[in-house]
């Protein structure tokens, strides 16, 4: 069966019908003034026969009577009814600045820690929500987001309040999460700086949520239940300002915050806070600050708030008109909220309009994509969006009543009213709406009746940003599900009350959009989630593009391994599309920040070393150069030095392992005849072997049997080895007058391979391919593989010190057995060692596969040109391309307009060498993976400083753009 979100609208609100007057169906509004006056005329007529003005009488009771029945027709079929409709038609033919100081309704609150005390005496507790992960999850992992919503309805006090509100990012808090354990690093001080103006630029946003739950009437909440509580307190004479009351409502405040699931983190907010959300709600989208940080207790009187002028339809700023008209009202449809009082300068006039949700498909929006208020953060026009959920639960047997006479209403209007205005088809709808509501109550004793109200708030900081992100909101309603907004003129100020916690619903007119729904039918809205990517601190790898809001994304490898994660990292994605850019990028972040890092680059040009030339504490390292030397008997320990020196170097030297040779020289490595002998690298073992041999010439051989039968046995090693000495490329191994660099002391080790050839998978797998191996191939496996373990064993012995190993174009690498057992040890195990490890690769799919890349979870993807490609890797990452068709497009590489032009339209203005590649829309985009598998697309943030980004970049003659 389909899952859905469904709102029960209008069950209990059937327009009724009469025949009572000659058999033909009238509304209710209708037929009691035509029968009230017409009977009443006539008997007035009848009794004033004698007095001479029966007819004056019957022809004032006939246009009366004409008059009210015409009003009666015009009283609304549905909700909101004739008074809200008077009211906000009144307001705006008769319009007046309302003020904080004037009306309940817009009154300050007083707070007191996390309490909010209303002006009609109500008592709320708040609290801040944490957002769920749901962007681009399984339905799997949906449906368990929106269960937890299921007990999150269930458990809340009726007349509850959720917000959501749309926030700048604190950027000076996003500094401090950057610097945060690093503020030692002058470096990475300085680099954090540069940042603050690109974070300037992007205006990164969020979602905050914001939950508010009463506590001054009981855990019922603001219901029946609860006002019995609150009559019961009265009658007790209890004082809401005394120290026992402000003690209960903290402890009642604790109990429900308990009583919610833990994965929405609620924690209580400070007064400040409160205060914060007062100016925010108040003056949306002109006020900016951020809200505060977390402080021990607290309070602020209503006097200490700013005070707020609402006037209705900016009539301040009407259109000029002849003198004639100028009592005209302006007519608009929003309302302008300013500052009145002593707090002037907080912030400039906000235009706003609250618009409430009337109306949803009668049958449900299917779930999964029945999320509509994250359509808010998809929208980018300048102004700012919140909502407002009010959530009232209900007593489940007065609902079952109440649905027992909505549903006798309809079985006497299938009497009275017949088929007038498709009234047969009307009734049978609401008829199933009602049995499915009593289905859905009756199944599970838990189900929560409840009354669900749902508000979206837009500011903006003028008229026509205001008028063009109400288009596009109703817009992006429409295409998220059929809901229905409206936007009622009039109404805003009376609107904008609900988010002031404490208005009562019909003052505030929130009853008059309430809808009936269940916890469950309810919770498949969900409208607490979060598409937030990336570490609380770390480096500024880039913004979210999964919505509107652009938030920061950052990147804490280290902070990975604290966490108990695995700080490996899967860079992936066609050449050219910023792979080893933002690899670059992250690697100096991590140097700046105090980390080591060991590259290896199958490049005999140095990209990397280009991109690190100002590190002053590196080595770089030609393994065809001469400069250092790649021995394992001299840069392994003592202890592992002998036996690792056999992994690599026997398969090179093609020696069997089993033969008596290899045995023999398995011996000589132990670490004890090492010591003895004095065999501190490969080259000082060939001269041991050679100077046992028997002495060329000699007239009788004096050595001893057993040195003799060693010399005999290790001929075939001795050969072997003076053999693979004679090539240029394994002089880094037989060379002991090479120096060894120091890793432990260095900051950044680039080992640079181009000279050495790795087999592909294939020939490494098939014994008649790798019998048929280069010598160069098998000297790269030997090679290779002992560069990684080096890695891997000086960074895991040194846990003090995050250590970070790169791999750049991994295939190669991963593709030889050595190399591919290494990396996956180091993937399952760099985490309790405090090492991390990036693997850069165009092949994920291809170059991981005899690695195996179960253990790593953070991926940053960047488009591919093959389209087998890119559907595999998404599949790999856990992105079903079926359920989110538009991310086929992301994945798949596309050119720039410039770069597919007719030749005809050369212009040396925009071809040219020294004009930047461009790769289109997909310019800098990636897909991200982090820590904790959530998805989502994000834009690499650029590196500030011009020459590094000029460093970073391998597109050729960009250095001259």
């Amino acid at each position: 069966m389909t899952d859905s979100a469904q709102l029960f609208t209008g069950v209990h609100d059937t327009p009724v019908y009469t025949n009572v007057l000659f058999d033909k169906p009238l509304r209710i509004w209708v037929a009691v003034p035509a029968v009230v006056g017409s009977v009443t005329t006539i008997l007035l007529a009848v009794l004033n026969l004698a007095s001479g003005h029966a007819l004056a009488i019957l022809i004032c009771g006939a246009l009366l009577t004409a008059a009210l029945t015409g009003i009666g027709a015009l009283v609304p079929r549905t909700r909101p009814n004739i008074a809200f409709r008077l009211r906000a038609f009144t307001t705006s033919v008769r319009p007046a600045v309302r003020t904080s100081y004037d009306t309940p309704i817009l009154a300050r609150p007083n707070l007191v820690d996390n309490l909010w005390f209303a002006d009609n005496g109500s008592v709320y507790a708040g609290f801040l929500l944490s957002g769920l992960p749901y962007h681009l999850q399984s339905s799997r992992r949906k449906t368990a987001v929106a269960d937890l919503h299921t007990l999150l309805g269930r458990e809340l006090p009726a007349d509850s309040w959720l917000y959501g509100l749309g926030v700048t990012q604190d950027q000076r808090q996003l500094l401090r999460a950057m610097v945060h354990g690093h503020r030692d690093r002058d470096d990475w001080l300085y680099s954090c700086a540069q940042v603050a103006d690109q974070l300037a630029d992007a205006e990164p946003k969020t979602r905050l949520y914001w939950l508010m739950v009463p506590v001054d009437a009981g855990r019922a909440g603001h219901n029946v239940v609860g006002q019995a509580t609150k009559l019961k307190d009265w009658f007790a004479g209890r004082d809401k300002d005394s120290d026992s009351s402000l003690h209960a409502y903290i402890e009642l405040a604790h109990d429900i915050a308990n009583s919610l699931p833990p994965e929405f983190s609620p924690t209580p907010v400070t007064a400040a806070m409160s205060a914060w959300l007062w100016q925010h709600t108040t003056w949306l989208g002109t006020f900016t600050d951020p809200l505060p940080r977390p402080t021990a207790g607290g309070s602020i009187t209503a006097d200490q708030l700013p005070a707020a002028a609402f006037d209705e339809g900016d009539q301040q700023h009407k259109p000029r008109r002849p003198s004639i008209f100028n009592a005209l009202p302006s007519w608009k449809k929003y309302v302008r909220v300013s500052v009145t009082g002593p707090h002037s300068a907080i912030a400039a006039d906000s235009y706003q309009a609250v618009l409430p949700v009337v109306d949803a498909p009668e049958g449900g929006i299917v779930f999964p994509g029945s999320e509509f208020l994250s359509a808010l953060d998809d929208l980018d026009t300048g102004a700012v969006f919140d909502f407002a959920v009010n959530l009232t639960a209900r007593p489940r047997e007065m609902e079952f009543r109440r649905n027992d006479r909505a549903r006798g209403n309809i079985d006497d209007q299938y009497d009275h009213r017949g088929d007038v205005r498709n009234g047969l088809t009307e009734l049978r709808a609401t008829e199933r709406k009602i049995a499915e509501y009593n289905r859905l109550l009756s199944a599970n004793i838990d189900e929560q009746p409840l009354s669900a109200a749902f508000f979206i708030h837009v500011g903006a900081a003028d008229p026509r940003t205001l008028d063009h992100s109400i288009k596009r909101l109703r817009e992006e309603m429409t295409q998220s599900g059929q809901i229905v907004i409206r936007h009622y003129r009039g109404a805003n100020t009376r609107l904008w009350s609900a988010f002031n916690p404490g208005v009562a619903q019909h003052k505030s007119a929130v009853d008059q959009f309430a809808h009936a729904t269940t916890a469950s039918k309810w919770s498949r809205f969900v409208p607490l989630i979060s598409s937030q990517l990336g570490n609380a601190t770390g480096m500024l790898l880039g913004f979210n593009k999964s919505n509107a809001n652009n938030s920061a994304v950052l990147l804490d490898l280290p902070g990975t391994a604290r966490r108990n994660h695995n700080p490996c990292l899967i860079c992936a994605g066609a050449p050219g599309y910023g792979k080893s850019y933002t690899s670059k990028k992250i690697v100096r972040a991590e140097l700046q920040r105090g980390a080591q890092a060991f590259i290896v680059e199958p490049d005999e040009y140095g990209e990397w070393a280009t991109a690190l030339a100002d590190i002053p504490n590196k080595a770089v390292i030609d393994m065809a150069g001469g400069d250092f030397g790649c021995d394992a008997l001299r840069f392994f320990p003592e202890r592992v030095a002998g036996s690792y020196w056999l992994d690599y170097m026997i398969p090179m030297l093609g020696l069997d392992v089993r033969s008596v040779a290899v045995g023999r020289l398995r011996t000589l490595l132990t670490p004890a005849a090492r010591n003895a002998l004095g065999l501190s690298s490969t080259a000082a073992l060939m001269r041991y072997i050679r100077d046992i041999q028997a002495p060329l010439g000699a007239a009788e051989d004096t050595r001893s049997p057993q040195v003799t039968q060693l010399a005999e046995d290790l001929r075939p090693v001795l050969l072997a080895l003076e053999s693979w000495a004679t090539y240029e490329f394994t002089q880094a191994i037989f060379d002991d007058t090479l120096p060894i660099p120091d890793l432990a002391a260095l900051d950044v080790t680039i080992w640079q391979t181009g000279s050495l050839d790795l087999p592909d998978a294939d020939e490494v797998a098939n014994p008649h391919l790798y019998a048929a191996l280069s010598d160069r191939q098998r000297a790269s496996i030997a090679i290779y593989g002992m560069l990684v373990r080096l890695a891997r064993v000086t960074f895991f012995n040194n846990t003090n010190r995050f250590g970070l190993i790169v791999l750049e174009e991994a295939g190669p690498l991963l593709n030889s057995r050595t190399g591919a057992r290494d990396a996956h040890l180091i993937s399952r195990r760099a985490r309790k060692h405090y090492t991390g490890m990036l693997i850069i690769t165009q092949n994920p799919i291809k170059d991981l596969a005899l690695m195996g890349d179960e253990f790593i979870t953070q991926q940053i993807l960047v488009p591919f040109e093959k389209e087998g490609i890119a559907r595999a890797v998404a599949a790999s990452a856990g992105l079903p391309l079926d359920e989110y068709p538009e991310f086929q497009d992301f994945f798949l590489a596309t050119a720039g307009v410039e770069e597919m032009r007719d030749p005809t339209a050369f212009d040396d203005d925009h071809t040219g060498p020294t004009k930047t590649t461009s790769r289109g829309s997909l310019q800098g985009r990636a897909f991200f993976i982090d820590e904790f598998r959530r998805l989502g697309a994000i834009q690499i943030a650029r590196e500030p400083n011009e020459i590094l980004h000029r460093a970073y970049d391998t597109t050729p003659d960009q250095g001259a753009a």
